[in-house]
């Protein structure tokens, strides 16, 4: 699943000294300040609430991303690749030809759409169904 594209825009352009004074203000209390006395700050009371939340959220999404989103990709790309014996019983499936203790199996397309098996000097021949 992909991220959706950002929704919020820049909530303030300062910058430098003026934002170092925001945050003294953050630093102070001041929010702490305005969380302990709701009714005095009512519309700011219910965005501190808001704010608190997507605090959370963010902070949930690290752990998600930093740990187990991490421990899948780390288990998906940990995987071994096919050994030579598993590498060579693919191409014979390919060819439509199983070595196994000593038996060669050979399987055809018939044009008529039946499936013709082979199996040492013995051949069997499976009907289409049509």
């Amino acid at each position: 699943m992909a991220l959706d594209s950002k929704k919020t825009g820049t909530i303030h352009g300062k910058s430098g000294g003026d934002k170092s004074k925001l945050q003294a203000k953050f630093d102070s209390g001041a929010l702490a300040h305005s969380a302990d006395y709701p009714d005095d700050f009512e519309q700011f009371a219910a965005l501190l609430y808001a704010a608190q939340n997507l605090s959370e959220d963010v902070d949930s999404l690290r752990t998600y991303t930093g740990t187990e989103l991490k421990g899948l990709i780390d288990t998906n790309t940990a995987k071994t690749g096919i050994s030579t014996e598993q590498a060579s019983l693919i191409s014979g499936l390919q060819k439509g030809i199983i070595n196994s203790t000593g038996h060669a199996i050979k399987f055809t397309l018939a044009e008529n759409g039946a499936l013709v098996i082979a199996v040492n000097r013995s051949t069997y021949t499976i009907a289409a169904d049509r």
